[in-house]
């Protein structure tokens, strides 16, 4: 599942709708990090921080090559913020690791009793019985056994039997 990745939340590919919003509202000042991937013939990361600004474009630096680049286009270089790096990114993340953690835990039944799914997904399960698509080639008297077995269909007299009953008829019509 796509929470077990959060777990290390270091990369803005972990969050990217959060991305794009802390970006677009991060005022740009110098001194905000930076960090782009450069293809060929680099195919590296560079972090850079944001060293000045003009009226129309901004300089980042980094220090590692003590090279500088100068962007003219603002889309450009909010692109290049280092989101990670912003003091905001911890608290989404952590919120969004909850939530992830809370939907996994509710999806594969690994939660505290009272939230347990473990009756809806048989339920639910059981239910696709009245699919046709479904139905057809894969509904037999066990499923029947299993539908009859429901709390809504448990105090039904002779449900079980009458369901087998129909069962052909039922499934000649889903053909």
């Amino acid at each position: 599942m796509r929470g077990r990745r959060l777990s290390s939340g270091n990369e803005a590919c972990d969050l990217p709708n959060t991305a794009a919003v802390l970006r677009a509202k991060q005022p740009l000042v110098v001194g905000l990090v930076t960090k782009e991937y450069y293809e060929a013939p680099y195919h590296r990361w560079f972090s850079g921080k944001l060293a000045a600004i003009r009226n129309d474009s901004w300089t980042i630096a980094y220090p590692n090559n003590n090279e500088s680049l100068v962007v003219k286009d603002e889309n450009e270089i909010r692109v290049a913020i280092d989101v990670c790096a912003l003091p905001e990114w911890p608290l989404h993340l952590a919120k969004v690791k909850g939530a992830f953690q809370y939907l996994e835990s509710r999806l594969t039944d690994d939660c505290q009793a009272p939230y347990m799914c473990e009756e809806q997904h048989r339920i639910t399960g059981v239910l696709r019985a009245f699919n046709p698509a479904f139905a057809h080639g894969k509904v037999n008297a066990f499923w029947v056994s299993q539908l009859a077995e429901l709390p809504l269909l448990a105090d039904t007299p002779e449900v079980e039997d009458r369901l087998n009953e129909e069962l052909p008829t039922y499934l000649g019509a889903c053909k």
